[in-house]
């Protein structure tokens, strides 16, 4: 089943992995690039992403992403220390008081959970590149980071240096603010364009989906139907070309009809976004 699946893809990432160990493919690169270490005879698109975040990862970013698992992991090591720690029956030490060594604990705790579930996960599935488990990843260790100051067992020099409060200024408050800004911007564009190309390649579908259910596709009737199915699907693909699932459906339909000029562009389109399927 889904098991044997996931064994062809983590054996060909694990191939490219040993490819190309300290540069990786490239972000993103990791579903362009699986095919070329395939074993003959496999199918050569088994799906968009590896089911396992750490393996995906280390094939795209190499050096950077090995450095990235093992400080995330001696993070949350050091995190869960100061939790445990700073639990309602831990000893209170130095100039700590019981409410600052327990007052954090119950969220850090589930923060904690939270991020074990999540991390459990990603061995199997792709919860880092879904926008709601995305987000609460970085929920969970930014409750992490924002009760690091006042968590017990929080006494060793390199620890209080890590969370020292930074002077900015007026200007650097300013600019911290504008970059801020600028990213929540990027992120609604990006979030809309995205939105976009999927509400027009979904409408186009329905649409063609209703013309070949008519029985009778060729019909003059269609004729304003399908000139809207067209801007849709073409205005689509120019936003993102890479949408595999949905949009070919588009040129089967078309293809039906006997409409092969405009099914073999939109094929095209598909088979571009992925050269070595």
């Amino acid at each position: 089943g889904s098991g044997s699946v996931r064994m062809v893809m983590w054996r060909a990432t694990g191939r490219m992995i040993l490819d190309r160990p300290l540069t990786g493919v490239g972000a993103g690169a990791w579903e362009v690039d699986v095919p070329l270490y395939q074993v003959p005879g496999s199918q050569l698109e088994t799906d968009f992403y590896a089911h396992n975040e750490y393996l995906q990862l280390l094939a795209e970013y190499g050096l950077v992403g090995w450095l990235f698992l093992v400080a995330l992991l001696a993070y949350l090591l050091a995190a869960w220390w100061r939790t445990w720690k700073a639990a309602p029956f831990a000893p209170v030490s130095g100039n700590q008081t019981a409410d600052d060594a327990t007052l954090d604990a119950p969220f850090r705790a589930i923060a904690l959970a939270c991020l074990l579930a999540f991390l459990l996960v990603s061995g199997a599935g792709f919860p880092w590149r879904m926008a709601s488990t995305g987000a609460l990843f970085a929920m969970a260790l930014a409750i992490l980071a924002a009760t690091d100051r006042r968590a017990a067992g929080f006494g060793t020099v390199p620890w209080r240096r890590l969370n020292a409060q930074v002077p900015l200024g007026p200007l650097g408050a300013r600019v911290g603010l504008a970059l801020t800004a600028c990213c929540l911007v990027l992120a609604v564009y990006i979030s809309e364009r995205a939105a976009a190309s999927e509400r027009k390649i979904v409408t186009a579908v329905k649409i063609a989906l209703t013309i070949t259910s008519s029985g009778d596709p060729k019909n003059p009737q269609w004729k304003d139907a399908k000139a809207n199915l067209l801007t849709l699907i073409r205005d689509a693909i120019a936003i993102n070309p890479h949408y595999r699932k949905i949009t070919p459906m588009v040129g089967d339909e078309l293809a039906r009809w006997g409409d092969w000029e405009n099914a073999l562009w939109i094929w095209k389109s598909v088979i571009g976004s992925r050269p070595y399927v």
